[in-house]
């Protein structure tokens, strides 16, 4: 009888070794709905889904963690895997860097890989640099974020015009170009 308890006992202790184990190091993303109020309108026997006050966060195994807010969203007919966000935050929290906070006033997010394109007025802030564009499309598969149209970064004493910047979430090496070859990017030092 005795030995039948031990052996339940370890049986337990190790399926709660090898699920907290799995729980750590070998999900790789976790996602999680933090506030989701849906509101439905019926029109003409149709159903428009209306999400307000929705939030995502997801965080890799490294920590790193991603947070996209919008005050509205609604599920996109033609793929189930976007939803089509308004007035939006978006929030990458960095282990070994400053935290990065991107402003639009639309995103269009996929919560199964992540990717985001964001449109309209983007506002990108990471510390001292501050960009500020039409369009961000944020991929986390390829871990770059790519900003164009219409670029203006600044931070203390420089402000740089151009079409397109090319950004390596890891390494935070930036690529800087323009549309057409022959034009030139523009560079104005503040001091």
């Amino acid at each position: 009888m005795k030995k039948t308890i031990i052996q339940f006992l370890l049986i337990g202790i190790i399926l709660m070794c090898f699920f907290t184990f799995q729980q750590k190091y070998l999900n790789k993303n976790k996602t999680t709905i933090v506030e989701e109020t849906k509101v439905s309108d019926t029109k003409n026997n149709e159903i428009n889904n209306l999400v307000k006050s929705l939030i995502y966060t997801s965080e890799d195994i490294k920590g790193n963690q991603y947070t996209i807010k919008s005050k509205n969203a609604t599920y996109s007919d033609f793929d189930s895997d976007q939803i089509i966000m308004t007035d939006v935050i978006a929030t990458l929290n960095l282990v070994d860097s400053d935290d990065i906070n991107i402003f639009a006033k639309k995103a269009i997010y996929n919560p199964t890989n992540y990717h985001t394109s964001f449109s309209g007025g983007v506002t990108i802030i990471h510390s001292v640099h501050n960009f500020y564009s039409d369009n961000l499309d944020l991929s986390f598969e390829k871990k770059v974020a790519s900003i164009f149209k219409n670029i203006t970064y600044k931070n203390l004493d420089t402000t740089i015009l151009a079409d397109n910047i090319e950004l390596d979430l890891i390494t935070k090496d930036s690529k800087i170009s323009m549309v057409k070859e022959n034009d030139n990017i523009k560079i104005i030092n503040l001091k």
